[in-house]
C-alpha cells in the first residue's frame, strides 16, 4: 500500500513539474511574440516617414537610460547616424517592406535586418538588440548590441586630418556604401611634379577604413578653363567631372560604382561631352563595362586603357 502511496506522490510530483515548464515554455514564447510585435511597431511608428511625435514615440519604445546615452554621444559629435537604423537616411516603405526580426541565443535578444534604400546591390542591414521590461511589464529596447560606440569600443571616429596632403582641391563626405558611417573623398594636389593631381577615398567599414588612391585620372589644370571641376554622388555611383578641353569645350564625365558587398569601387562608365559654338555639331561619346571589361578604381589609367581616339 505504501508503495502505491508513493507511487501517486511521485505521479503527482512530476505532472506538477511537467506543468510548471509547459507554463514556463508558454511565457517564453509569449514573450517573444511580444518583444517581436514591439519592434516591430517600433520600426512601424518611429520610421514611417513622418516626424510627428518622433520623440513621444521612442521614449514609449526605447529605454531613458539609452536615450540619454545617445543623446550625449549626438552632442559631442561622436555619434552622427542613427543608430537604430545603422544610417542617416531611408526610404520608410522599403524598410517596413523588408523589416526581418529573430531572437538571438540569449533570452531577450533579437536582430533587425532590413534595406534602407531597396539598391539591386545593397547590404541588408541589421541591428541587434536587447529588450527589457519596464515597471509596467512593457518591452522596451535597453542596449543596441552590435553598435561599436554606443558599446563604448570606440570612443571617437576614425582620424580626418588631411593637412599632410597637400592643396586640397575638393573634399566631401557622405555614406556611399551605405554602412551608416560618412565615407570620405579628396581630391588634392601634392605640389610635386606629377601631372596628375590625386583622388584619395576612405571607405568606412565600422571602425575599419579601407583606403584607395588613383592618380591618373585627373590631369593637373594646363588652362584656366581646363582641369578638375567637380564629384558628383547618386546612390552607389559617383562621377568625376573634367573639362579636358576649350577648343571645342569637352567635358569628360567618369564614373564609378561601389561594391556593396566586397566594398571594392569599379568603372562603370565614361562620357566625353562635345561642345560647339554650333549646337548642331555637338556629340557625345559614352564608353561602358561592354567595351572595357573589369576595371578597378585604383587600376585605371585612361592613357593604358585608350578608350578614345582624341
Amino acid at each position: 500500500m505504501k508503495r502505491i502511496i508513493i507511487i501517486f506522490i511521485l505521479m503527482a510530483f512530476i505532472s506538477c513539474r511537467d506543468k510548471k515548464n509547459a507554463n514556463n515554455v508558454a511565457a517564453e514564447s509569449t514573450d517573444t511574440e511580444v518583444a517581436i510585435a514591439t519592434l516591430k511597431a517600433f520600426y512601424s511608428s518611429v520610421y514611417n516617414g513622418s516626424l510627428d511625435n518622433r520623440e513621444v514615440l521612442f521614449k514609449q519604445y526605447v529605454s531613458k537610460q539609452l536615450l540619454e546615452k545617445i543623446d550625449e554621444l549626438y552632442a559631442d559629435m561622436t555619434l552622427d547616424y542613427d543608430p537604430f537604423i545603422n544610417g542617416q537616411d531611408f526610404f520608410a516603405d522599403v524598410l517596413n517592406s523588408t523589416l526581418k526580426i529573430t531572437p538571438l541565443e540569449n533570452k531577450n535578444e533579437y536582430r533587425c535586418c532590413f534595406l534602407l534604400f531597396g539598391d539591386t546591390y545593397e547590404k541588408e542591414t541589421c541591428v541587434d538588440y536587447l529588450l527589457e521590461k519596464d515597471k509596467d511589464g512593457h518591452f522596451v529596447i535597453s542596449k543596441i548590441l552590435n553598435d561599436d560606440i554606443l558599446a563604448g569600443k570606440r570612443d571617437v571616429m576614425p582620424s580626418d586630418d588631411d593637412s599632410d596632403l597637400g592643396k586640397i582641391l575638393f573634399r566631401k563626405k557622405m555614406d556611399i556604401n551605405k554602412d551608416g558611417i560618412e565615407d570620405r573623398f579628396i581630391v588634392y594636389d601634392s605640389g610635386n611634379d606629377d601631372l596628375f593631381v590625386t583622388i584619395k577615398i576612405v571607405l568606412s567599414n565600422k571602425n575599419r577604413e579601407k583606403l584607395f588612391f588613383n592618380s591618373k585620372i585627373i590631369n593637373k589644370t594646363i588652362t584656366s578653363g581646363e582641369g578638375f571641376r567637380d564629384i558628383s554622388f547618386e546612390n552607389r555611383f559617383f562621377t568625376i567631372e573634367e573639362n579636358t578641353s576649350t577648343d571645342p569645350i569637352q567635358i569628360k564625365y567618369t564614373t564609378f560604382s561601389i561594391d556593396y558587398k566586397t566594398n571594392e569601387i569599379f568603372l562603370y562608365k565614361v562620357e566625353v561631352s562635345n561642345i560647339f559654338n554650333n549646337a548642331s555639331d555637338d556629340f557625345d561619346i559614352i564608353r561602358t563595362q561592354k567595351d572595357f571589361g573589369k576595371v578597378s578604381f585604383e587600376n585605371y589609367d585612361p592613357e593604358t586603357l585608350r578608350l578614345f581616339n582624341f
